[in-house]
């Protein structure tokens, strides 16, 4: 076979037929076997002067054949009648010096990026760094594909005068579903095992440290979630700005993004449908204000800083047409958030904002809430039109504080946005106002969600029996009959079958030699629409994204404080727990063999955001604590208590964080998708490099 036929002329060198460009970051290598071996590769004749990393990168990567002859070039394709053996040898030496030159371009740039993880850890934990950024980028992937997608879902109970709560469907609820618009998408996963797909407030996550690590990476991710918004008036590719109006598009974004084979396989049937009103976390909007600050600065944070001994003009340059491209649809996404997640209950000229999609149908002791990203936290248990979410709303405020910042940013670079969008700055205080008038507790002392509820409240305990009719007396009617009874009536020996199947004949058996049993949750009185007093993560968002003020308001930082300190509440050796140990939902299922969820374990993803939020406030305390000026003594005293605080509870909050994640990975050489309150131990999916990497962030202190 003429084995010369194949070689092709790129940029004036020989190459392979399947040629490399020069900044790839892996080598094909094509291998024939025939009568003897063939090796297709023009290098492999000098080998030996392949000595140095840079060589061996040279030679791979640009293919650079400039150890061959010129005038040998064109016939340099091997015919060799050596021993196998000796090729193989020769094949493992240049793979192995390949991987020791990419082994050290990586050290050379984590220890760039990360200069602080490299002072102060032990190998071991160094290590585990390493694998926490590399299973990051590893977990990338570019998806294909038409998603479902269907109608609204919305069913809730609304509050009769006569009749109480009763069940209340959305008009516009539509099940059937159909394919949408087929889709790229370019995004991180939480688990490339057990999750290979996109979800929305996830990658928000993802990229606060991908973008660390490569921020053209993140560039793309964000542009290719941005063109995946859902605009059924636009023709395909359409730019927001200039060929849809912004009535012409909804704004929405699917939560979970199932594109492809892949991705469909490993996901229920029931969970595939993406909802047209279920929203998630605009996490996204993190990210974008984070390339905002690393490379222009803003005005509103101390902590900001511009990196102009690293960030050259070329990449500002760049940074600036990113941020001018996705600003008009940053702009539909946030006000699609702003009109569909509004609650029915106004009392603020900006409204409160519930989560769509939570159904009083779906089989749960308290209706799931998938669209908040804390799918089983428990909310009001009986959901209404009128309830609102202060995890929400503290989103809404902080998103409007991000678009402020990027439309200051973009004033006068260039007519990319219409003159008649609103005050985002204006805007961001007036949703910061009625969040403290509509979430705020004098009486408990803390932000909660508004809904039906009632103190008294409590989880009834049920044993399913078997009941039959007298012989005769049950013509046309079912013999026996199914009930489930409580557990203190079976106990008391009084009688419980219903008159019509006065006979027990038998308990139901769970199938492992027990009683079948379930857990009510049970309203023996009216309920009202009032503050949920509990405390959990739902309970931290106006602290979580920095929207207090400890100098206007201190006392709501020190209640907030008290929260996440008291071993009663939040506080844990492993970092912060979901739901507070004293709550009626810890630890409980929602639903038979649904595990407790986000109602105790802890989560990396949110201890982040509170170290970020301590790091925030003990830096601008710190300031303000100290700054000369004619303000009273006292407040400058009381001000440097609170910040000593909080920077107390930072260490012993990051250090609690750091021992769990990477004790875990040292146990197991896995990051888990969360932790165990009271053991530490990591829990469910695994190997979970989603937002637990996230740990690499809190090492660097990089907030």
């Amino acid at each position: 076979q003429d084995v010369t036929r194949g070689v092709q002329r790129v940029r004036g060198v020989t190459t392979l037929p399947n040629s490399l460009e020069e900044d790839s970051n892996f080598a094909a290598v094509q291998v024939q076997f025939a009568d003897h071996l063939i090796m297709r590769a023009l290098f492999f004749e000098h080998l030996e002067t392949l000595t140095s990393p840079n060589t061996v990168s040279n030679t791979i990567v640009s293919l650079d054949v400039s150890t061959v002859p010129e005038e040998e070039a064109e016939t340099a394709w091997l015919h060799n009648e050596r021993d196998p053996a000796d090729w193989v040898r020769r094949f493992d030496l240049l793979l192995h010096s390949l991987l020791h030159y990419y082994q050290q371009q990586f050290e050379i740039r984590f220890h760039r990026l990360f200069p602080s993880t490299s002072t102060h850890l032990s190998p071991q934990h160094l290590e585990i760094a390493r694998r926490a950024v590399s299973g990051t980028n590893g977990g990338l992937g570019y998806f294909t594909g038409r998603p479902r997608v269907a109608g609204w879902v919305d069913d809730v109970a609304v509050l009769h005068p006569v009749k109480g709560l009763m069940l209340q469907t959305h008009p516009t609820t539509a099940t059937a579903s159909e394919e949408g618009p087929l889709l790229t998408l370019l995004t991180a996963t939480p688990s490339r095992t057990s999750f290979p797909r996109g979800f929305l407030w996830d990658e928000g996550f993802h990229q606060l440290l991908i973008s660390e690590w490569d921020w053209t990476i993140s560039l793309q991710v964000l542009r290719d979630w941005l063109q995946c918004m859902h605009f059924p008036a636009c023709p395909e590719g359409a730019v927001v700005s200039s060929q849809c109006s912004s009535d012409d598009v909804s704004g929405w974004i699917p939560r979970e993004m199932i594109l492809g084979e892949e991705a469909t396989r490993r996901v229920p049937d029931e969970f595939v449908t993406q909802r047209g009103n279920v929203a998630n976390p605009p996490t996204l909007l993190l990210v974008v204000q984070a390339l905002q600050r690393r490379f222009f600065g803003t005005q509103e944070s101390v902590q900001d800083s511009v990196k102009d001994s690293v960030d050259s003009v070329g990449e500002k340059q760049e940074v600036l047409r990113f941020l001018q491209e996705v600003f008009p649809r940053l702009h539909v996404w946030l006000q699609w958030f702003l009109t569909s997640q509004k609650s029915d209950f106004n009392a603020t000229s900006t409204g409160a904002f519930r989560w769509k999609g939570r159904s009083v149908r779906d089989g749960k002791v308290v209706p799931n809430t998938l669209s908040s990203g804390l799918d089983d936290y428990p909310r009001a248990t009986v959901p209404t039109a009128d309830e609102h979410h202060v995890d929400l709303h503290a989103w809404m405020a902080r998103s409007a504080r991000i678009m402020a910042d990027l439309q200051e940013l973009l004033a006068g670079q260039s007519p990319v946005h219409s003159p008649v969008l609103p005050s985002y700055r204006q805007l961001a205080s007036s949703l910061t106002s009625s969040l403290q008038q509509l979430h705020w507790s004098d009486r408990h002392r803390g932000f909660f969600d508004v809904g039906m509820h009632n103190d008294s409240s409590f989880f009834l305990l049920e044993v399913f029996f078997r009941c039959a009719a007298d012989e005769g007396k049950a013509p046309g009617g079912p013999a026996v009959v199914d009930v489930a009874v409580p557990l203190e009536l079976v106990q008391s020996g009084r009688g419980f079958c219903p008159p019509s199947h006065p006979t027990v004949l038998f308990p139901h058996g769970d199938g492992h030699g027990n009683y079948k049993q379930r857990e009510r949750f049970v309203h023996p009185g009216n309920l009202s629409l009032e503050h949920i007093p509990r405390v959990g993560y739902v309970s931290l968002f106006p602290f979580l994204l920095q929207l207090l003020d400890p100098l206007e308001s201190p006392q709501q930082l020190e209640h907030v404080l008290d929260m996440l300190e008291s071993p009663d509440l939040l506080w844990s050796e492993h970092g912060l727990r979901s739901l507070a140990r004293t709550d009626k939902f810890y630890r409980k299922m929602n639903a038979p063999g649904d595990e407790p969820y986000w109602r105790g374990p802890i989560w990396v993803n949110v201890n982040y955001l509170a170290l970020s939020a301590l790091h925030h406030y003990k830096a601008l305390l710190l300031v303000t604590c100290c700054q000369h000026g004619s303000e009273e003594k006292g407040n400058k005293v009381a001000r440097k208590k609170l910040q000593q605080r909080v920077e107390a509870l930072y260490g012993r909050l990051r250090g609690n964080v750091l021992r769990t994640v990477l004790g875990e990975f040292v146990r197991t050489g896995q990051f888990w998708e969360h932790y165990d309150d009271v053991s530490g131990l990591g829990m469910r999916g695994h190997p979970f490099t989603g937002w637990t990497a996230l740990v690499v962030n809190i090492l660097a202190d990089k907030y």
